[in-house]
């Protein structure tokens, strides 16, 4: 996937949650309807900054989680947040997000993350994973 995506790993640090600020979105602010902000958790300016650095949003960017709760991809519509623990392919490149969503949502893709974590008691799935992951295998021609 990585031939034709940029594909990023979101921060695994977890800074220090406050009443006001930016909001940081985890596994657990994605659902098979969409983005949930109703129960995010706030971050400082400076956390924000250091987290964007690494793994800044963009609208049209595809989110997932990918510890804990693996999978339901999102399509952002909006880029006023940071994220922790989840997978970040952004917009661009060969293959438009509105037609690659469609692999993390299939049964392709989930038999790929039931192998990936078979014999563990944790669900993830690494940032290595995510940038190996094929969509058509060279060889054959053959979707894996």
């Amino acid at each position: 996937m990585s031939d034709m995506k940029d594909v990023r790993d979101s921060t695994h640090n977890s800074p220090k949650y406050h009443n006001e600020g930016h909001p940081l979105v985890t596994s657990k602010n994605l659902t098979n309807h969409g983005l949930d902000m109703t129960d995010v958790s706030l971050i400082s300016d400076e956390d924000f900054e250091a987290i964007n650095q690494r793994s800044k949003v963009d609208i049209g960017d595809i989110i997932f989680g990918m510890i804990g709760i693996i999978g339901n991809p999102v399509i952002l519509d909006r880029d006023d947040f940071a994220i922790k623990n989840v997978a970040l392919l952004k917009n661009g490149g060969e293959v438009d997000n509105t037609f690659l969503i469609q692999l993390p949502k299939s049964p392709v893709f989930d038999r790929y993350m039931r192998k990936e974590n078979a014999g563990r008691n944790s669900k993830t799935l690494g940032a290595q994973s995510n940038t190996k992951f094929l969509i058509f295998d060279t060889n054959d021609g053959c979707a894996t």
